[in-house]
């Protein structure tokens, strides 16, 4: 396999015969990417630098899309952060639009258990042309005790992919054949090495190689999309997030399903719910309740739902909050008024009410807590409880959710900075149950 990448790669051709990919050939293709191609400067030209990110190309550019472009590299460093921090900024996608400007949207497509990927449809915004999207490959890996990590993204091969979620209106259908991040830890925090090789079909010739001299917007997309991403991390670590293998999916560290199960089940799980009535501020009454568990999260939401304005907070380990879900009526206020009272009792929440309101997909009590998904069911369908209330399903499509490209284009469709986004579901697209029929946001996060 190691010797037909290589032939492949440098031959700039993509091999006809190649087989499908998987995690072990990404990941391969990866580190020869970052170990092998970037440190040798017999065949990457000499880094321009700015604010301590070095950006530099491989000197020979590779076939990817149909034609041959530059194969990029940034690294740089990220004080005060730890590496799982930043590795989860990327990983966790449902959050991006938060800190992500560029972020347009992302649609989950499906995962691959036995090939240790999953697949996503993302379209990024560029200025003047039209939007990009990408139909990408997903894989991870994690050493939580080296603290060394690696994300890899890649459109090729991506045909099957293709068939199940067809072009987004209006864009362009475009590749980042190889993206990838190196995660390592420093004394001060953590160092990052990224690789793109992007194409995304340029509507006039540009010497790509020369950008970096020429269009000031290509650094400052670059530079914008680092201090962005390192913005989020310094939230999580601030946040003191738990960092374990519970954040990927078991199939994508190829962990057995017994150690999926013990780590999540070592992680302690409550929840606090946000209830308000009333029409006017000075006559609101609140109603909240804490250390809730998964089932009794549920039935305290069901009691709200279609009608009452309404917030739940998940906690881990008694003091990390994260934004879980949200649902207002048209009264303006009452979102503020709930997202001040829930930053009130936790300021160092994760995430924002807009990231999760109304957002059904979010609501994957049984396969993120540990709760058994038939306990769950006998609570969501007793009639005695909810006689006119709509729970949320626990099928196994719904566990599907979303991956983090890291391409952000500079001016003119030449791509440099890294990023990631969203898709919006199409009207009246329903998306094996992912997508809602009125064109909601999805940002659901992965089992």
């Amino acid at each position: 396999m190691r010797l037909l990448v290589a032939v492949c790669l440098f031959s700039g051709v993509l091999c006809k015969n190649e087989p499908p990919p998987t995690r072990e050939s990404l990941l391969e293709e990866a580190r020869a990417r970052i170990l092998g191609w970037y440190p040798d400067k017999k065949v990457t030209e000499a880094p321009n630098i700015r604010e301590g990110i070095k950006v530099s190309m491989l000197k020979k550019d590779q076939e990817c899309g149909g034609n041959n472009v530059p194969v990029t590299f940034a690294e740089f460093d990220i004080p005060a952060v730890r590496p799982g921090d930043v590795w989860r900024t990327m990983l966790e996608t449902q959050f991006q639009k938060d800190w992500n400007p560029q972020a347009a949207s992302v649609a989950p497509i499906g995962k691959w258990d036995e090939r240790g990927l999953r697949a996503w449809a993302v379209v990024f915004e560029l200025a003047i042309v039209s939007n990009r999207e990408f139909i990408q490959w997903q894989a991870a890996d994690a050493d939580f005790e080296k603290q060394e990590f690696w994300l890899v993204f890649s459109t090729r091969q991506n045909e099957e992919v293709r068939k199940l979620y067809p072009l987004a209106h209006g864009a362009i259908d475009s590749q980042n054949c190889l993206g990838a991040y190196h995660i390592t830890k420093t004394p001060s925090g953590v160092h990052v090495v990224v690789t793109q090789h992007v194409n995304v079909h340029p509507f006039f010739p540009f010497p790509l190689h020369a950008i970096l001299h020429f269009l000031p917007m290509a650094w400052k997309g670059t530079l914008d999309f680092v201090h962005q991403m390192s913005g989020r991390a310094k939230e999580l670590s601030t946040a003191g997030a738990p960092l374990n293998a519970s954040i990927a999916p078991a199939f994508m560290l190829h962990q057995s399903l017994a150690e999926a199960q013990r780590i999540r089940k070592s992680t302690k799980v409550t929840f606090a719910c946000f209830a308000l009535k009333g029409v006017f501020a000075r006559l609101a009454t609140w109603i909240i309740v804490k250390n809730q568990t998964a089932e009794e999260a549920l039935l305290w939401q069901n009691q709200y739902k279609g009608h009452t304005s309404h917030a739940i907070v998940k906690i881990m380990d008694g003091k990390v909050a994260e934004w879980f879900y949200a649902w207002m009526p048209i009264t303006e206020w009452h979102k503020g008024a709930i997202a001040a009272k829930v930053l009130e009792e936790f300021p160092n929440i994760i995430g924002s009410i807009d990231a999760v309101e109304r957002k059904e997909s979010n609501l994957q009590w049984a396969s993120e807590f540990g709760t058994s998904p038939e306990t769950l069911e006998k609570v969501i369908t007793s009639p005695r409880l909810f006689e006119s209330t709509i729970a949320p399903s626990f099928s196994e499509e719904h566990r599907v959710a979303f991956s983090a490209l890291t391409v952000s284009a500079v001016v003119a469709g030449a791509a440099l900075a890294f990023g990631s986004g969203f898709y919006l579901c199409r009207s009246g697209e329903d998306n094996n149950g992912i997508c809602n029929d009125d064109d909601r946001e999805i940002e659901s996060a992965i089992e």
